[in-house]
């Protein structure tokens, strides 16, 4: 998890990484990398109902990852309303989330690249909600103070794929293998070659 993630990069077990941001910790510079939209998933090939308000949701069984850092945000919505949700399932990861929601088991909000597998495949659809979602924001972490050559060359690999990410998202939505590889390990929040390393 981020969280983990974050310890390593400030202990100098690890000399990068790829965490969902904001990282406020003193030590570490942290640079925007990806803004990941986040959309509710739902089972099935197509959503045919009316897009969900807030009283709506609160009546499905929802799947969310165990300390995910939009719960308070959603909780907040139910709260603004004077309602409570029907049932809130904790999730260990996201891919977990996303694939009891392909089982039908609730309705989960995620990154939207997490479940482009399950999207391509009609297994789930996203579903429109009355309400402006929040975006995961990812950032890059490193340690602040002097860069050795081979981390500042990883560092502006990881510049120039966030231009990348960004133009491509300004463009239209990347490819859909592209796309899932660059994400696939974010969402369960392991430590992905391409975003996270040990010492180099």
């Amino acid at each position: 998890m981020s969280i983990d993630l974050i310890r390593k990069v400030a202990t100098r077990e690890m000399d990068i990484a790829c965490v969902v941001g904001p990282v406020l910790e003193p030590g570490l510079v942290s640079e925007p990398f990806w803004e990941v939209p986040l959309s509710w998933i739902a089972a099935g090939p197509k959503w045919t109902e009316m897009p969900l308000t807030i009283e709506a949701l609160a009546e499905r069984t929802l799947l969310l990852p165990t300390g995910g850092r939009h719960i308070s945000v959603i909780e907040g919505w139910f709260k603004s309303r004077g309602l409570g949700a029907k049932q809130i399932i904790s999730c260990n990861s996201l891919t977990t989330a996303v694939k009891m929601t392909a089982l039908g088991m609730g309705m989960s909000l995620v990154p939207i690249e997490c479940a482009r597998q399950e999207l391509d495949a009609r297994i789930v659809t996203q579903v429109p909600v009355e309400i402006e979602l929040p975006t995961n924001s990812f950032v890059t972490i490193y340690p602040v103070g002097l860069v050795e050559p081979a981390l500042a060359s990883l560092i502006n690999v990881m510049r120039e794929l966030a231009t990348t990410l960004m133009t491509k998202q300004l463009s239209g939505p990347p490819a859909k293998s592209a796309a899932r590889s660059r994400t696939a390990h974010l969402c369960d929040g392991a430590d992905p070659p391409a975003y996270a390393g040990q010492k180099i």
